[in-house]
Formats: C-alpha cells, structure tokens, sequence
C-alpha cells in the first residue's frame, strides 16, 4: 500500500504527521503499570465533548480501546467500527489477556492524539480533505482507513495495515525513539538499510521520504513475522521479498531481533477482527 494514499490526501498533511513522530517529546515519567480493558466498553456512540475537535471536523461515530479513539463518519457501520477497534485492541493485547502488551506504547499514542479515523470511500477522504478537515480536527493525528477495504471477503483488509502504521509511528516509535525510530541510526533504520542492501526491500515511490519507508518497511517486517503476507508474495513482490518468516529470519536477522526483544511486545500473532478478552 502507498503510505501517503491514507495518512490524508493533503501532502501538508503527511509532512505535519511526520514532524511530529520525529520531534514530539513525551514525557513518560507518568506512565500508569498498566492499561486494562473495561468491561462492556465495545460499544459505538456519539463523539464525546472531550473530543469536540473530531466531531467539528464532521465524525459521528466513536468508540475506543484503552483510550485510544477510532471514529467514523455517517456511513460507516458500526460493524466497521468496532471492527476497527478490534485490530487495534489486538495490536495492542496481543494475547488477549484485557491488559495492554506495553503500557509505555499506549501511552505514547494517548500522548500523540493518534486517532483511527473510518470513511466510507476514497471520494470521502478527498472531500474531507478539501474542506480542511485534517486541520480542523487538530491537535488529533489521524491514520484514515475506508470502509471499502476492510472487508477480507473482497480482498486484503487494508485496516490490517493502517491501525498497525499508526501503532508503529505514534506509538513503538516514539516509545522507543533510539531502537525504533523511523529516522536517524537507530536499530530500526538499521536493519531497513539490510533489507535494502539485499534486495529484499525497494520502495520506490517519490513520495515517499526516509520516515514513510521505515513506516512501510515495520509493517511488511511485523505482519511477515506474523504469517500475514504468506498468502501474497507474488502480489507484494514489487516492494518486499520476504513474505514469509522464514525467508524473514534467514535475510533480514536485525528485524527479527528487534520483534523478538521482549521489552518492546512487538505483536506476533496477526489480528482477526474478534478481540475476545479474558476478563478477570
């Protein structure tokens, strides 16, 4: 996928969010233990009025999962909805325990304002861009995703990969900014330059700066290690070679490190769409 294509149709847009996930300071001397999830808290309601800038900027519908908000606008069913905060809340509860994998990455999204913004269609997007929605909706970031695409029965569920950009940049990369960070020498940058160096990885679209392609290239390395692509590789040949964690584990060994260190819980096990948490 083209990252550009759902961070918002605006390039200001794309440059604003990635200024932010490289310069932004969080201050994590805070950070509670843990996140836990609250019971009968999977519901779809109105944009409360702490959050009065997404409901200006025209959303209406609004859950969240460990204080992290997916809105929608009108069209949007709710069944996408909560589909949505399914993928994040299995992003981030892993093993569906009700209490988030890493406190400290939940905090940087809370901190961030990252938000999981649902439209109906592209045309929609593009129509909320025009009308200065992206700015209006400020200070909140939004990773946009349309309803269209995340039906797995017409093909590959792009909120698969947009929910997980938004946890990787608002999140893990800030959370982490010498080991994960999606620019200067960190360990992340690192084993992007291997894949590179190999062949195995070639982003070439111009749009895309040096954060964008670390974005990209976290997300094919996360959901490969997953099993996610192992079903795609013909279809994503052009950008990312090893679609499976084999070939992952055997050419591109600084990513696989990375995943497997477990201070980070970098998540392992792909989402289905059915977050199920084993509430005490």
């Amino acid at each position: 996928m083209k990252l550009n294509r759902y961070l918002g149709v605006s390039s200001l847009v794309i440059s604003a969010l990635f200024v932010v996930t490289g310069c932004q300071s969080i201050d994590f001397s805070e950070i509670p233990s843990e996140y836990r999830v609250s019971p009968n808290s999977a519901v779809v309601g109105d944009v409360p009025h702490d959050f009065s800038e997404l409901r200006e900027a025209g959303f209406e519908n609004f859950t969240s999962i460990f204080g992290i908000p997916v809105v929608a606008t009108q069209g949007v069913s709710q069944d996408t909805v909560l589909h949505v905060r399914s993928v994040l809340a299995d992003y981030l509860d892993n093993n569906e325990d009700g209490i988030a994998d890493n406190p400290r990455v939940v905090f940087a999204l809370q901190e961030s304002n990252a938000v999981a913004a649902v439209f109906t269609t592209f045309g929609e997007v593009e129509g909320f861009d025009e009308r200065d929605g992206f700015n209006i909706a400020q200070p909140f970031e939004l990773i946009t995703m349309m309803q269209e695409e995340t039906n797995s029965a017409d093909g590959f569920d792009a909120s698969l990969e947009e929910v997980l950009h938004m946890v990787t940049q608002l999140g893990f990369s800030l959370a982490y900014p010498n080991e994960l960070g999606e620019s200067g020498d960190t360990l992340l940058v690192r084993a992007l330059e291997e894949a590179q160096d190999s062949g195995d990885y070639f982003y070439d679209d111009p749009s895309c700066d040096s954060r964008c392609q670390a974005t990209e290239y976290f997300y094919w390395a996360i959901t490969s290690n997953m099993g996610l692509q192992d079903q795609r590789c013909d279809d994503i040949s052009q950008e990312w070679a090893l679609c499976n964690p084999q070939l992952l584990r055997e050419r591109n060994p600084a990513v696989v490190e990375l995943i497997d260190n477990r201070e980070f819980r970098i998540p392992t096990v792909s989402p289905d769409g059915r977050y199920e948490p084993r509430i005490p």
